[in-house]
């Protein structure tokens, strides 16, 4: 290719050169090179039988075609040049997207071309052209001959980002990696390329190369733009996600240690591994919560197979001191084939345990012998009780009198508030050798209270459980002691004792509850209605997530719905499209909720990335009751170029390059197996319908609107005819 003597534009070859033969082959070659890169908003249906001679050589023919500012968007200027001898006569027939004016009013359908004023053996034809519309003409010479033009660089060219190969599955955070754009004709100049986002991008090979890094994941978007020589600007983006694999890796061992006995040695797994060197580092954490002093570093090296490698950290050695430690895996490696990543671990050292659990009452009277005794008793040895304040068989009594035992009785003999203790030591488990210490407050009061009162009527209401415990205080009025120092009795409307907690099954019904003092005569009673007035939290993902824009709407698969909210994976979900809401059935464990949501936004809807927030409600059928949280959305929005077109009947095509299909039997007798019908049914004009030969497909998003199709029949020779089907997607959010 080749800009002509004057500079007009891109003309073809030199043709003259070339023997007629030779210049068949040629312009197969072309049109299948060219039609192979044709915009992907044209299908070519042709049906070809080559009879015809060419009498009219093509060398004496030529175009040129450049973009203007002075010139609207979308329009063209072309020139036509046919050389031949002073006193020829040139027309053009047949013409398909030329135009006299700028406007694009007054098409050209057949002209006279006009002798040049300085050469009256050059003939010449000037005007417009539609962008993105292959204009295509028949230049006809008096003496014979006709030679179809197709002018193909009479358009923007379609220029795509593409990665370089291999084609990452991946672009990893703080990896570098290079994208290129490809295109057809190979002219292109004042490249510009951005990555809004990007720690680094340089410009490569002439430009038509960028090497873009990422310092943080995220959805980010690399964009192109420039122009042709012949002064049409070019546009493409690509949208990328850029990952951090520290969310594919996951570091296991137990948070919690006892190191009672000296040093302990435990042992961490990573998961996730793709093999590479790992180092571990411990550090000691300080108050703020950040990492402190770096306590030892050691190095694993991934094994394994099936599901995914694992990763055994050498035992890392905790003192026998009471801290808080952070262990950090890393990387090592930051030219692996991964991604790089960090993940760290809160683990806590305990030298004491904590959690041992005194069961015996918190309230008591006076000369009345209690049972205390801790969970778990035979876990642990060296048990040993007491209490304060006061003096063994003045103020309390304790059987065994020595207070070593896994149960005491104790019993109060004067009035007040003691502090019951017990003391031991692990003998099993991973805490063997750790010490505890529990306490547990007494109340003693008087043998006798003047007088109690029951509420005549309480609604209680289940936990989101759906279960409750019924407790004094909840039926006694004014002051009362502590629960232990009554007793209940609970029946129902037909006198039946219930006990244990309130369930499900007792829901509506009003029971009476009786309360009677554990240190004293006096009683009381009331009715206790039992009610479903909660509901069970709602709670969203807490990262973003970055569905595209066919997705975000797509309720097909209840668990995949963008944002859904953290349920339960046994969960039952009915959509109902009248109120657009879904009933879920055991989120809740009394009853069904309503779940809806509610899009708001404050980006342009045709952004390449739009930031929605989904606000989710569930509502408790039974009570009303409500409970709601947020999932943040990035919305990747997907352009024109996620059409899936039709393919090309069309055999001078490479079937084996784009997967086109044979030229189809005019006749309708002898089809192709491809077809999505037997034999082709024909459309309105009496062409083949895209019912059989394919309409635009893919993932289109609420911006894409499928308008329809225009046909230009082209005579051929003898029977056979070329179908330009030009098929019109209105792309809302085009950035034209």
């Amino acid at each position: 290719m080749y800009l002509d003597e004057k500079g007009l534009g891109l003309c073809g070859p030199d043709l003259s050169l070339l023997s007629e033969n030779e210049f068949l082959q040629y312009v197969h070659m072309m049109i299948t090179r060219v039609l192979t890169h044709l915009a992907k908003n044209l299908t070519l249906i042709l049906a070809l039988t080559l009879t015809c001679s060419f009498m009219l050589q093509a060398q004496d023919i030529s175009y040129t075609c450049r973009c203007k500012e002075t010139l609207a968007d979308g329009v063209i200027e072309f020139k036509i040049r046919a050389f031949g001898d002073v006193g020829d006569n040139f027309e053009i027939n047949n013409a398909v997207n030329l135009y006299f004016d700028a406007a694009l009013t007054m098409p050209i359908i057949n002209a006279t071309m006009i002798p040049d004023v300085n050469n009256n053996a050059l003939f010449c034809l000037s005007g417009f052209a539609a962008d993105g519309i292959l204009p295509t003409a028949d230049v006809t010479q008096d003496s014979g001959g006709t030679i179809s033009l197709e002018m193909f660089t009479c358009r923007t060219p379609e220029v795509e980002i593409r990665p370089e190969e291999p084609d990452p599955a991946v672009v990893c955070v703080g990896s570098q990696r290079r994208f290129c754009i490809e295109d057809l004709y190979g002219s292109l100049q004042n490249i510009t390329w951005s990555a809004p986002g990007s720690l680094v991008i340089t410009q490569a090979a002439g430009d038509r190369c960028a090497d873009i890094e990422y310092g943080a994941a995220g959805t980010y978007v690399i964009m192109v733009e420039g122009e042709t020589r012949t002064g049409c600007e070019f546009s493409d983006e690509l949208i990328i996600i850029v990952e951090d694999l520290a969310s594919d890796w996951e570091l296991t061992g137990e948070c919690e240690l006892y190191t009672c006995s000296g040093m302990l040695d435990q042992m961490f797994t990573l998961t996730g591994s793709s093999g590479e060197q790992t180092d571990f580092k411990l550090f000691a954490q300080t108050p703020s919560g950040g990492l402190g002093t770096l306590i030892s570093t050691t190095t694993g090296s991934g094994t394994g197979s099936g599901a995914g490698p694992t990763m055994t950290i050498d035992p890392i050695s905790f003192p026998a001191t009471a801290a808080t430690y952070t262990l950090v895996a890393c990387n090592a490696n930051p030219n692996a084939a991964s991604c790089d990543f960090s993940i760290s671990k809160e683990i806590t050292v305990r030298t004491e345990i904590e959690y041992v659990n005194i069961s015996g009452p918190s309230c008591s009277c006076p000369d009345i012998a209690h049972l205390y005794s801790i969970e778990n008793s035979s876990d642990y040895g060296s048990i040993n009780w007491s209490i304060s304040p006061g003096t063994a068989g003045v103020d309390w009594e304790i059987s065994p009198a020595s207070g070593v035992s896994p149960a005491v009785d104790i019993t109060y003999l004067v009035a007040g508030t003691y502090t019951v203790s017990v003391t031991g030591t692990a003998t099993s488990g991973p805490n063997a050798g750790c010490n505890f210490t529990s306490t547990q407050d007494v109340e003693v009061t008087d043998a006798q209270q003047d007088f109690i009162a029951c509420n005549n009527s309480v609604n209680v209401s289940l936990n989101n459980n759906c279960e409750l415990e019924i407790t004094p205080d909840m039926i006694l009025e004014g002051n009362h002691l502590c629960n232990d120092a009554y007793n209940l009795v609970i029946t129902d409307a037909a006198g039946t004792t219930i006990t244990g907690v309130i369930t499900q099954d007792l829901l509506g019904q009003t029971l009476t509850v009786s309360v009677e003092q554990v240190c004293g005569d006096n009683s009381c009673w009331g009715n206790l209605t039992v009610e479903d007035k909660s509901i069970t939290p709602l709670t969203c993902p807490t990262e973003t997530q970055t569905p595209f824009c066919y997705e975000v709407d797509d309720f097909s698969e209840f668990s995949s719905i963008a944002g859904l909210p953290n349920f339960d994976a046994d969960v039952t979900a009915v959509f109902r499209p009248t109120s657009n809401d879904w009933i879920v059935g055991g989120h809740d464990n009394c009853s069904d909720v309503v779940l809806m949501y509610e899009d708001t936004s404050a980006s342009d809807d045709c952004d390449a990335i739009k930031n929605v927030i989904r606000t989710w409600t569930i509502t408790d059928v039974s009570n009303g009751a409500t409970s709601s949280c947020v999932s943040n959305l990035e919305v990747i929005s997907l352009m024109s170029s996620a059409i899936d077109w039709p393919k090309n009947w069309d055999s001078a095509l490479d079937q084996e390059i784009d997967g086109n299909c044979p030229s189809l039997d005019a006749c309708n007798m002898s089809n192709p197996t491809e077809l999505d019908c037997t034999v082709y049914t024909l459309d309105e004009e009496g062409n083949p319908s895209p019912d059989c030969t394919g309409r635009p497909t893919g993932l289109l998003c609420s911006n894409l609107q499928i308008i329809g199709y225009d046909d230009t029949v082209l005579p051929v020779c003898s029977s056979a005819k070329k179908i330009l089907r030009n098929w019109t997607v209105w792309d809302e959010c085009a950035r034209v």
